[in-house]
């Protein structure tokens, strides 16, 4: 039988024992970061997100004065990478580029996705929205977008138009300016926007939803023709063209957005000097510009504000995704 002096040793063992493993915990959260970070980008080196994504790692890794490393990880959609960072130790080591895809999209066009994005992933901050042009192909008779919608009612099988894929942020776009304007369209999905445009260059197709940063540098020569952009207010590198709310058509305006992710239970206090670090290197005068230049604006939202534009997302877009029956190209 143990003595009462036995118990009381064996408790005290336990409780210093708790304490130091506690302080040992503190120490390591309070001096975070002490080693690089990893930013995972879900999507192929190259692209806008890349670009915005770099651009923001080297700012932030000023801020937390450490390397923040970029670690690309493109596939399923973007679920690829989201599934990775979501299974990571929630140490704050391991961040990642959440979208409309990977964040909200996936959930329901993916029937096995490998991760929950309301459960699984914790919003930190936003980084940059960003709205899809409406372009058409240059010999295309039609120079406006009402004219385009009013021409594809009277053709037996309507105008085309090409999509970086299914359920892809430019054909959700196209989806919902279909409803609300009632034109005639037939989806041509593409596995990325490269392709949608070169056929779009080429004539093979009418029309293409993507970003400015793929379709401005043919505006000027005339090879395809800016009908509309469906952000609220006009784009500082388009400023000639006009939004859809300007057009009469307010609730087709959609953006594509970006903000960064960590695994859910990441301490408070890390997620808290990752939300300001992000926050003062969002801001930074270089990140803007490489946004802008993409064609996007600041997304200035903190933690508890992206999840619930998140949490609002999901409700918008869940039942256009399951009334169009969307799977994976």
């Amino acid at each position: 039988m143990m003595t009462k002096k036995a118990n009381w040793v064996l408790g005290f063992a336990a409780l210093a024992g708790g304490i130091g493993f506690g302080a040992a915990a503190w120490a390591q959260q309070g001096n975070y970061p002490s080693r690089p970070v990893t930013l995972v980008v879900p999507f192929p080196a190259g692209g806008t997100t890349d670009a915005t994504a770099r651009a923001l790692a080297q700012k932030l890794g000023e801020q937390l004065k450490q390397p923040v490393v970029v670690d690309n990880k493109a596939g399923a959609g973007a679920s690829l990478g989201a599934g990775f960072v979501a299974k990571a130790k929630p140490d704050g080591y391991t961040l990642l580029v959440g979208s409309l895809a990977n964040m909200v999209v996936n959930s329901y066009v993916y029937k096995n996705l490998p991760y929950n994005p309301q459960k699984d992933l914790l919003a930190v901050h936003g980084v940059m929205s960003m709205p899809i042009v409406i372009a058409a192909r240059g010999n295309l008779p039609q120079k406006t977008l009402k004219d385009v919608i009013e021409s594809s009612k009277t053709k037996p099988e309507g105008l085309t138009y090409g999509s970086a894929g299914n359920g892809s942020v430019s054909h959700l776009t196209a989806e919902q300016m279909k409803t609300q304007t009632h034109a005639k369209l037939e989806h041509v999905p593409y596995k990325g926007s490269a392709p949608a445009i070169t056929d779009l260059l080429a004539g093979n197709i009418d029309l293409a939803f993507d970003y400015a940063a793929t379709t401005a540098p043919y505006f000027e020569s005339g090879k395809l023709i800016p009908l509309a952009v469906t952000s609220t207010k006009r784009l500082a590198i388009l400023p000639q063209v006009p939004t859809l709310a300007e057009l009469g058509y307010p609730q087709a305006s959609v953006t594509s957005w970006l903000g960064i992710f960590v695994p859910a239970g990441t301490p408070v206090d890390v997620v808290s000097k990752l939300g300001v670090a992000i926050r003062e290197a969002s801001r930074n005068p270089t990140v803007q510009d490489v946004v802008k230049k993409q064609g996007g604006e600041a997304f200035d939202l903190n933690g508890s504000e992206l999840k619930s534009f998140v949490d609002a997302e999901h409700k918008r877009w869940r039942p256009v995704i399951e009334n169009l029956g969307l799977t994976p190209n």
